[in-house]
């Protein structure tokens, strides 16, 4: 069962594109910025238990909502809009098809293997690419 109403999932999943997009400017290094969103946001955790206030912040609030200054400077130059777009979406699709925190997910599937998988993967569905990434890394860690 989904972890929300379905009503808020295309602006979560906008929501989150544009994070990571920020996160990627930021100076900070983008695959630890994403896990420290992911594992220490109330705001995100709060999305993941479907309460309507959290899915309703601006970025402002979600930027705020855990302590980027932790995360050290690193170059980026490796990651481009299209990947985080990509990693943004799959991530938020897993989180509310399976119902499971971002935490977990993030723990089972880190930013930096995400990223690996775009080619094979980034040319199907946000629905078949998150589908076969739960099924092969996420499920197997649930028995």
């Amino acid at each position: 069962m989904p972890a929300y109403d379905e009503d808020y999932l295309d602006q979560n999943r906008k929501i989150t594109e544009f994070l990571f997009s920020e996160l990627m400017k930021s100076g900070h290094d983008f695959f630890q910025a994403v896990y420290e969103y992911m594992t220490t946001s109330d705001i995100r955790r709060k999305m993941d238990e479907g309460n309507w206030s959290a899915l309703n912040k601006g970025i402002n609030q979600i930027m705020h909502s855990f302590d980027l200054d932790r995360i050290p400077s690193g170059r980026n130059d490796y990651m481009d809009e299209t990947i985080s777009a990509w990693m943004a979406d799959i991530y938020v699709y897993l989180q509310w098809k399976y119902d499971l925190y971002s935490s977990v997910i993030v723990q089972r599937m880190p930013p930096e293997k995400l990223a690996g998988l775009f080619n094979p993967l980034h040319e199907a569905s946000i629905r078949s690419g998150a589908e076969k990434i739960y099924n092969h890394y996420i499920r197997e860690s649930d028995s």
